[in-house]
């Protein structure tokens, strides 16, 4: 049986985890934007937004599953051909982060790992590693909307095809908020680490995560196999920016 809720779907958008797609569908359908969270928008239940997974085959299962009378639909497959074939009426709008990739990754980190389990520096190294090697993979063939962007209205406008009334301005900027105020992206050269703090402009935020991420920037940057440390991360004590930088010189 064919669904003819997918002809209302008005708007799908394409994204990446930690790529603000949730916060977009519900800015877009602009209902109950009060109550809406700011932060994890994902642990919202909206009435009007359906979040597809949409890979690995399971598209069309989840449509003829799911989709009931949602205006939006916000997903992980970037097919942008099944896409406009599935929901012939829908505007289509496609997120990648090719910069503040690290701002992603943030928000990847603390939707997916518990800051109470022991040894948080090399978990959320681990988690770091995993999801940026899953981000370049995942990395569409085609041009898309730039994350990073995402934080200017007019542009939003555009892309979206309205004018923001003023509870969507509201809930626009409570949303960038509570997102990083640090451009999180990774050096095209390689720094020290020291200069990649600067880089950052973090010297004020130190801690578990930005720690493992600027371990895993330094590393990546320079071509360093985590075999090559002459440190353990398990053993080394790093509660400042100082016992980060005394590792620099601590590789084969």
């Amino acid at each position: 049986m064919v669904n003819e809720n997918k002809k209302e779907v008005q708007l799908v958008i394409s994204h990446l985890e930690g790529c603000c797609g949730n916060f977009l569908g519900r800015l877009f359908y602009g209902k109950r934007l009060q109550q809406q969270l700011s932060f994890r928008v994902d642990l919202d239940d909206d009435v009007d937004t359906l979040n597809l997974d949409g890979r690995d085959g399971k598209w069309f299962s989840e449509i003829d599953n799911r989709l009931k009378n949602h205006s939006v639909v916000v997903t992980h497959n970037f097919n942008r051909e099944l896409i406009t074939t599935t929901f012939p009426n829908a505007k289509i709008l496609q997120i990648y982060p090719y910069t503040k990739i690290g701002n992603t990754l943030y928000n990847v980190s603390y939707k997916k790992l518990s800051r109470t389990i022991p040894n948080l520096i090399d978990n959320h190294l681990i988690q770091i590693k995993e999801w940026y090697n899953h981000i370049v993979k995942s990395k569409p063939a085609y041009q898309c909307t730039n994350f990073a962007d995402l934080s200017n209205q007019l542009l939003v406008e555009e892309l979206l095809g309205s004018k923001l009334s003023i509870e969507q301005q509201l809930y626009f900027c409570r949303y960038w908020n509570n997102q990083l105020m640090y451009d999180l992206s990774i050096p095209t050269t390689k720094l020290p680490i020291d200069k990649i703090i600067d880089f950052w402009k973090i010297r004020n935020w130190c801690n578990e995560w930005s720690i493992a991420y600027l371990i895993f920037v330094y590393e990546l940057t320079h071509d360093l196999s985590e075999d090559r440390r002459k440190w353990s991360i398990d053993q080394k004590v790093f509660e400042n920016w100082n016992d980060v930088i005394s590792i620099e010189h601590q590789y084969s």
